[in-house]
């Protein structure tokens, strides 16, 4: 049963891209909601969004030309990893990968974070299938992520995987010293919630552009809810353009699908990609972001020809 959103759904109206895909593209930034009667939210959440079943995804993600993509785990379900996995098996390990939460036992049981003591086989089990990552959300869920970086870091750091962080900039620039010294590369969520207005001096802006400086952080172009306009969203291109120019082997990007708690302005995914190529100098920039960086990040087969082997098949999705 749908507990009752409180935030709209994603447009059903996804049109393909003016710009062309190159082959290979991958959304690094999509999540899945429900159905709720087999994986009911956490308690205590931020928002309840409305169901998004990977089946819808999959339809969107085809007619963007997208032919992998990762799939985060959203704060609602805190450490209940299972939405995530189940999408991530039925997605297949040549196609998707996924970033998710640790609990209590590092291994994906329920509720909200609260510290990392051990790691389970688990840990291995979500790695077989395509796990790449865990994620620190302080914006709609854990507070007091700092404390615990270290020992996630050190406990996932075998695998290979990153730390992927959804904080406010002053919580970033007070992990730049963690970031140069963690044992594993750190994902900045959202263009690290830079303020256009702001100006290229401004604190996030300047943070985004330290962090990077490290060598040890990428950034994900997911920043839609930074602008201040409409799409294409013009008053991020600058900003953009200065990342791609110093840093363009270190970023991302991702639909951010199904656009949760955007209460106006829903965005329509055909045009955020078209947003991202009018950000970007060349096409082989564009190339870089949507192919060949997210290939090395995520370990993807054939990291370097392209890979992929064609169009999702929303049809085999479950829910």
């Amino acid at each position: 049963m749908d507990p009752g959103a409180d935030c709209p759904g994603p447009r059903a109206d996804t049109r393909a891209p003016l710009v062309r895909i190159p082959h290979g593209a991958c959304d690094a930034h999509f999540h899945v909601f429900g159905p709720y009667a087999r994986y009911p939210l956490a308690d205590g959440r931020s928002y309840t969004p409305p169901a998004a079943p990977l089946a819808a995804y999959l339809g969107m993600a085809a007619t963007l030309g997208m032919t992998r993509a990762v799939i985060v785990q959203p704060s609602v379900y805190g450490a209940d990893n299972r939405c995530m996995l189940d999408a991530l098996v039925a997605m297949g390990t040549t196609r998707a990968r996924g970033i998710a939460v640790l609990g209590t036992d590092a291994g994906g049981s329920p509720g909200k974070q609260r510290g990392v003591t051990r790691v389970p086989a688990a840990l291995k089990d979500m790695d077989g299938v395509g796990v790449r990552g865990v994620r620190f959300n302080a914006i709609t869920g854990d507070k007091d992520f700092q404390s615990r970086l270290d020992d996630a870091a050190r406990r996932v750091g075998d695998l290979g995987w990153h730390i992927q962080l959804f904080v406010e900039p002053e919580a970033l620039r007070a992990c730049l010293p963690r970031i140069r010294t963690l044992p594993v590369d750190v994902v900045i969520d959202h263009l690290g919630q830079i303020d256009p207005a702001a100006g290229p001096d401004g604190l996030a802006f300047d943070t985004l552009r330290r962090a990077l400086d490290t060598g040890r952080a990428w950034v994900k172009l997911t920043g839609y809810r930074c602008s201040r306009q409409a799409a294409p969203y013009a008053d991020l291109a600058p900003y953009v353009r200065v990342l791609a120019r110093e840093h363009g082997d270190r970023l991302l990007w991702g639909s951010n699908w199904p656009h949760p708690i955007r209460y106006h302005d829903m965005p329509e995914d055909g045009a955020l990609v078209d947003a991202l190529a009018s950000w970007l100098d060349d096409e082989a920039t564009l190339h870089r972001v949507l192919v060949h960086n997210p290939a090395r990040l995520y370990g993807f087969p054939g990291a370097h020809s392209g890979g992929g082997d064609g169009a999702w098949a929303p049809r085999n999705a479950p829910g």
